[in-house]
């Protein structure tokens, strides 16, 4: 139960941080064309 819980929360959180990092990306690509 603890396990399935710390994997779950590490999967959201890089599934969070991949989401901000494209969202950066885009805007990025956005500002410079």
């Amino acid at each position: 139960m603890e396990i399935t819980k710390v994997i779950m929360k590490s999967s959201w959180l890089r599934f969070s941080r991949n989401r901000d990092l494209r969202q950066l990306h885009d805007e990025r690509m956005r500002r410079g064309t």
